[in-house]
């Protein structure tokens, strides 16, 4: 029988109601171009050449993002505050 890890924070991450975007807040990326929503409110949280029109990103990318998410929530991880080693 699998046993879920034991967490005293399993808040799920919502933007607050006046969070503002602005240069300060705004991760580093090489990418072109994306756009972070929060679905819980509609909102924009963040972009970067939204409005340009590209290509659908890779599926086995999206993918794997999925269940990296699915997992982590699954294990109570808080990704705010988890770091892996990317190759």
């Amino acid at each position: 029988m699998r046993q879920e890890p034991q967490t005293t924070n399993t808040k799920s991450f919502q933007a607050d109601d006046d969070y503002v975007a602005s240069p300060m807040n705004q991760p580093y990326t090489s990418c072109r171009a994306y756009v972070i929503i929060d679905s819980h409110h509609n909102k924009v949280l963040q972009s970067k050449n939204q409005d340009e029109v590209r290509e659908m990103a890779s599926l086995t990318k999206m993918m794997t993002a999925i269940v990296v998410l699915e997992l982590a929530n699954d294990l109570h991880l808080d990704l705010r505050n988890t770091y892996f080693k990317v190759s």
